[in-house]
């Protein structure tokens, strides 16, 4: 005969049960785990933002106002290169000319002014 457990029946036949699934063939073979330690968590480093003087905003256009945002101060310092000038066109209206880094780190370095019209 076929009984339906339910409620409070079913928990405590369940119950019932666990130590003899614990005790299976297969379960007695799994060895356990040790645990693992986590390694100390660190916070990467923010992306380093272009130095204002080491870069410039050229406006292509005087009917439009151009603006940079510090996701573009980091993009700048992604795309400065080693040795040769950078220029970024970052829109229809503007272009960023980026300094390389040997002219930015030698000891006669003058800053660039942030804008400039190239029209």
């Amino acid at each position: 005969m076929l009984r339906i457990l339910t409620g409070l029946a079913l928990t405590a036949a369940l119950l019932a049960a666990a130590p003899a699934f614990a005790q299976s063939a297969h379960h007695a073979a799994v060895k356990p785990v040790a645990k693992r330690t986590a390694a100390p968590a660190t916070r990467p480093a923010p992306p380093k933002e272009a130095a204002a003087g080491t870069y410039q905003l050229l406006r292509l256009t005087n009917k439009r106002t151009v603006s940079i945002t510090t996701d573009a101060l980091t993009e700048i310092e992604r795309r400065r290169h080693e040795t040769d000038e950078v220029r970024w066109v970052v829109s229809p209206y503007a272009v960023v000319r980026i300094l390389p880094r040997r002219v930015i780190s030698a000891p006669d370095f003058v800053p660039v002014e942030p804008v400039a019209n190239a029209y």
